[in-house]
């Protein structure tokens, strides 16, 4: 970067044209606290109807335009808001994985075997509804 920062990046230079760099970050600070303080998905009030908006953390976009943004916080594309979707109807569009090793059927494998059956493998899916209301995101790749 302009700052010195090294960061390993991923070029897709097949899709859409080309010359495509992935930067993004993921922040969970406490795995089994579903949307405790300190985390950046949607909400760090846990999944609320009376609170549907969130925070406003999925779509920070003070993120765009620097490496330095989108890993400094959480960067996400597609709104999440409590309650305005539903299930295996709204979710957001999946994203075809290419993969250097390995395989969509070997990737799904490592899910729990609960939502092995709700996952195509070899898709990455952004803002996916569950039976609850609430958003997610879903990386099945």
């Amino acid at each position: 970067t302009g700052n010195g920062n090294i960061y390993q990046t991923f070029c897709d230079m097949r899709s859409g044209g080309g010359g495509w760099t992935l930067v993004a970050s993921v922040h969970e600070n406490h795995l089994a606290g579903k949307c405790t303080q300190g985390d950046r998905w949607s909400s760090q009030q846990g999944n609320r109807a009376d609170y549907p908006e969130g925070d406003g953390n999925w779509a920070n976009y003070a993120t765009f335009g620097s490496a330095e943004g989108a890993t400094s916080d959480d960067y996400k594309k597609y709104p999440v808001k409590y309650g305005t979707g539903q299930c295996w109807k709204d979710n957001g569009p999946p994203v075809p994985v290419i993969y250097d090793f390995g395989d969509a059927e070997k990737t799904a494998k490592y899910y729990s075997p609960w939502s092995q059956n709700e996952v195509v493998g070899g898709f990455v899916q952004f803002r996916v509804y569950n039976n609850e209301r609430a958003v997610n995101a879903l990386c099945a790749g």
